[in-house]
């Protein structure tokens, strides 16, 4: 009788031992999980998705009719170069956030260094007449344009990492 109320106890010590443990353990893989898509939110897609649309909102002002040139001046310098600049840091220096680099991104890179790089040869050295020019939308034949889909992508992943966390 004792050795069963022993044994009994020692079970029961060993099993609300083993729960303890893997109950702590998921909640802390749940937390970090949770923590990492706040980050990504936060940190890449929120802010990603607020900078697109601010530019494709400024690329339909920029060719729409009645735009003057110092009204696409104004965009080019004080929109667009900071946001290109800021998308450009946000993809380098936050995508250790994300599990993988859409393609989307690299090539959205690539039309941002483009788009850099003229914006330099017109504003900075002065030796290219504006616009500053990096291509069609959606790459379309010659040039380096932002990639089709990708403004929807981004803000497809920014909702659903809202929703996941009980933003919305």
């Amino acid at each position: 009788m004792v050795i069963e109320t022993i044994i009994s106890g020692l079970v029961g010590l060993v099993s609300g031992t083993l729960g303890y443990y893997y109950t702590n353990k998921f909640v802390e893989r749940n937390r970090e999980f949770n923590s990492t898509k706040r980050e990504q939110l936060q940190y890449v897609f929120g802010p990603l998705d607020v900078l697109m649309k601010m530019n494709m909102k400024e690329f339909n002002r920029y060719f729409a009719e009645g735009t003057t040139s110092d009204d696409k001046s104004f965009i080019e310098q004080h929109i667009w170069y900071p946001n290109n600049s800021e998308i450009k840091r946000i993809i380098m220096e936050k995508s250790h956030l994300l599990p993988e680099i859409p393609d989307g991104f690299l090539e959205l890179l690539t039309h941002i260094n483009v788009w850099l790089t003229e914006y330099d040869l017109v504003y900075i050295k002065k030796i290219k007449d504006p616009p500053v020019f990096a291509g069609a939308r959606g790459g379309g034949g010659r040039g380096y344009g932002i990639p089709n889909g990708l403004d929807d992508m981004i803000s497809k992943r920014a909702h659903e990492l809202r929703k996941s966390l009980n933003i919305e």
